[in-house]
């Protein structure tokens, strides 16, 4: 290369196809990154889900006062074992009891699907935070990629 094609070469600006074409390069592989993201995120959170089931009932801490007798994941039992929904059917005058003991039990399911629900949701509440700040990490990272294009490409004032 001479000094004249380097001189001549010097104020080449790109041409709007050259543009468009950096700008969709740039898209795609933002667009494959945050999707690499969202798939890690995915693999922990199933980790994550897989592992807390294989958790014994014994070994998960209760946040409710409520002490239980039995494990609190039994799908089929016609007996409440918490002592509150037992006391507050033992309140009741006898004659009534049994009218009403069928909902109790529903309570003390709903209560255990409740709690379930929760701490379910804490979970996923923070698997989604770690997945958008894991894309927010990304973006920024893109962002001062095509940043630094720009600069290369734009002619300096």
């Amino acid at each position: 290369m001479t000094l004249e094609s380097a001189q001549g070469e010097y104020l080449r600006f790109p041409t709007l196809a050259e543009m468009r074409a950096i700008e969709r390069a740039a898209k795609r592989a933002q667009a494959e990154a945050i999707g690499r993201l969202f798939a890690a995120a995915g693999r922990q959170l199933k980790e994550m889900i897989v592992a807390g089931a294989s958790v014994p009932a014994r070994n998960v801490r209760r946040t409710d006062a409520a002490p239980r007798d039995r494990s609190q994941f039994s799908t089929k039992r016609k007996t409440m074992t918490t002592l509150f929904w037992k006391d507050a059917l033992a309140s009741l005058p006898p004659s009534v009891q049994r009218r009403y003991a069928a909902s109790f039990e529903a309570a003390e399911r709903l209560e255990v699907l409740l709690d379930l629900g929760i701490e379910a949701w804490g979970s996923v509440k923070h698997a989604i935070a770690k997945i958008c700040q894991a894309a927010a990490r990304a973006m920024r990272g893109t962002a001062r990629i095509l940043d630094g294009a720009a600069h290369r490409l734009l002619p300096m004032h």
